[in-house]
């Protein structure tokens, strides 16, 4: 059995890596929108929704995910303060929420030694 995920930013580089490996990885993508279309057609399928578009879409989608009762992945980057706020506001313990700017260990291991040595220099 797979879970059902909405795919949101699926014409994206890392929506189409998502896809690539969905399958293999015991996910199966029921609904692949990117600009333009309509990520509620589908909605009643899905078990999750992994939001990799752009950060003004990303509001709208956690309002979905909250209405639909969906744990939601957010993967996208560039959100205001503002956004990150209105977002949080909106998913804050109501739905589970996984969210990350960067997936890279490079990347997340940077950014926890950066917090050490903040730590450690004062």
């Amino acid at each position: 059995m797979s879970l059902k995920l909405l795919l949101n930013g699926a014409r994206g580089r890392m929506g189409v890596a998502i896809a690539t490996i969905a399958n293999d990885n015991g996910a199966e993508i029921v609904s692949a929108c990117d600009a333009g279309d309509d990520p509620s057609i589908d909605i009643t399928r899905c078990e999750a929704i992994i939001d990799f578009s752009y950060h003004e879409v990303t509001p709208s989608i956690a309002e979905l995910a909250v209405a639909n009762k969906l744990p939601l992945v957010i993967g996208t980057t560039g959100h205001t303060a503002e956004e990150k706020a209105r977002i949080l506001g909106i998913v804050e313990g109501k739905i589970p929420v996984v969210w990350a700017g960067n997936y890279s260990v490079g990347v997340n291991t940077l950014n926890y030694l950066t917090r050490k040595a903040a730590c450690i220099l004062g």
